[in-house]
């Protein structure tokens, strides 16, 4: 399941893996003009998969499930101060698979204090009690008889000066982020992260700032069997955010990063990088996401440092009339295993949703997705195809 938290604009961002489309934001909060705002949502959705556990075609199993999603959402919004407190949960039910039925929750609780016109802070706490989406790991599950699962607690503090209209403005964050897994051996896996960022913004046009980022990370992993993943991430980025129109907006930068590995054995990862989220409303009635991202990422196999993945989607968004639309995407993403030279794994994503909105209250959709994943190495490749029938309830004041 796929947490976006930080949406820059109110298209739908689909649910695929790799489309994460978010901007270098605190945490965003609705906006309501008597300051205070409650929302309750109701999703739920009939689906039928044809390989659940993305493995394949010899191993994989598919199956139907009832996929329920219950959401609620309230704000606070005072002189200088802002509070939003956001529970969501999604629960599925297989119907002959049961081992595979999960139920994740979502707990969120985030702050907002302007000090002074120049000095505000921003905290964001989250509890997730989670699932990894099969296949998105470079570990092989041939084996696998329920999703990796596991509980996270996310702590987010930032310090600002400046408004985002101002001349210049210095963000400073520290994260604390603590993952545990709950099965399937994965207890080397269990880490906490403590990171710290830095920005500073500076404003080259009424409508475009340009940025300077430097973010270090520090990885604590648990210790297995005389092996440890512990690592320091670096990066530096320069980039640029605009919102130079309606119809024009986007945060794109570019850098160095480098994953440097505390045990010796492990190969260490460096290079370029760089996060390119654009979007463009060509009118009032379609709108267009486009993402590209360079990035390392800690293996999740044992005795093995990182690997590196370049990722990039497309999704297109159209409203034939107020009450019908249709949403697609498309993603890539290609992974290179640097600790094989003969691993390199492609990934490619469609989904496309048609949704009609009967009432203001009540939306149904049906939508379908492709996932095909092609490997070097052989017993790594899947395909899957989903389809799904959706029932959306939305209640606000």
């Amino acid at each position: 399941m796929s947490w976006i938290k930080h949406e820059k604009t109110n298209i739908n961002l689909l649910p695929l893996v790799f489309i994460a489309i978010t901007f270098q934001a605190e945490a965003q909060f609705s906006n309501y003009s008597d300051g205070t705002g409650f929302i309750a949502n109701l999703e739920s959705a009939i689906v039928h998969d044809s390989n659940i556990y993305r493995v394949p075609d010899e191993y994989s199993d598919s199956d139907q499930y009832l996929k329920i999603t219950p959401e609620i959402k309230f704000i606070k919004e005072l002189d200088k101060q802002k509070y939003e407190i956001i529970y969501k949960s999604d629960i599925a039910k297989f119907r002959e698979q049961h081992s595979a039925n999960y139920d994740d929750h979502l707990l969120s609780i985030r702050a907002g204090f302007d000090h002074t016109y120049r000095f505000s802070s921003f905290f964001e706490y989250e509890y997730v009690k989670d699932h990894e989406e099969p296949g998105s790991l470079n570990r092989i599950q041939l084996d696998i008889v329920d999703y990796n699962k596991f509980s996270q607690n996310f702590f987010k503090s930032t310090l600002v000066w400046g408004k985002e209209n101002s001349k210049g403005q210095i963000k400073l964050s520290y994260i604390r982020n603590k993952r545990n897994y709950k099965n399937n051996g994965l207890d080397f896996l269990d880490s906490i992260r403590d990171e710290l960022d830095g920005t500073f913004f500076y404003r080259v046009a009424p409508k475009t700032r340009a940025y300077f980022q430097y973010a270090y990370a520090k990885y604590d992993y648990e210790a297995s069997n005389n092996y440890e993943l512990d690592n320091v991430y670096k990066r530096l980025s320069l980039g640029a955010v605009w919102d130079t129109s309606e119809a024009l907006s986007g945060d794109v930068n570019i850098g160095y990063q480098n994953r440097e590995y505390d045990l010796t054995r492990l190969q260490d990862i460096d290079g370029f990088s760089y996060d390119a989220n654009v979007f463009w409303n060509l009118k009032d009635y379609s709108q267009f996401a486009f993402f590209a991202r360079r990035e390392s990422i800690d293996s999740s196999i044992e005795e093995v440092g990182g690997f590196l993945r370049t990722s990039f989607g497309l999704e297109f968004q159209h409203e034939f009339t107020e009450k019908l639309s249709i949403d697609a995407g498309i993603a890539h993403s290609k992974d290179e295993l640097v600790f094989d030279l003969n691993r390199t794994d492609k990934r490619d994503q469609v989904l496309t949703e048609i949704s009609y909105v009967y009432s203001p209250i009540l939306k149904i959709s049906c939508a379908y997705s492709y996932e095909d994943r092609t490997s070097t190495l052989a017993i790594a490749n899947f395909k899957s195809n989903k389809v799904m029938l959706n029932i959306d309830l939305k209640l606000d004041n």
